[in-house]
């Protein structure tokens, strides 16, 4: 939870800064929901996290896309396109 915590204040703090900041309409998510700006308590983030936030992460079935020396799933880059295939099978 910390860690989400952090960086959704982090993400936050990018798009309140330059150059980002110029381009602002809005914060569509959390919003108002998580109000205070960059100085919200952990508890309001706590509060917005657990009811309604959603990871982009997929930490499940995700292939490393280097070659297995490196600690990749790739024995040659001429095998990218079979090892995508069998990856997005498994997830």
């Amino acid at each position: 939870m910390h860690m989400q915590i952090r960086a959704n204040r982090m993400a936050r703090q990018i798009l309140l800064s330059a150059p980002f900041s110029a381009q602002k309409t809005g914060e569509t998510a959390p919003g108002d929901a998580v109000p205070g700006g960059l100085d919200a308590t952990d508890a309001v983030w706590r509060t917005w996290i657990t009811a309604r936030f959603n990871s982009l992460a997929h930490p499940v079935a995700t292939c490393a896309m280097m070659r297995r020396n490196l600690g990749g799933a790739l024995k040659l880059i001429i095998h990218l396109l079979i090892l995508t295939h069998k990856c997005a099978k498994v997830s």
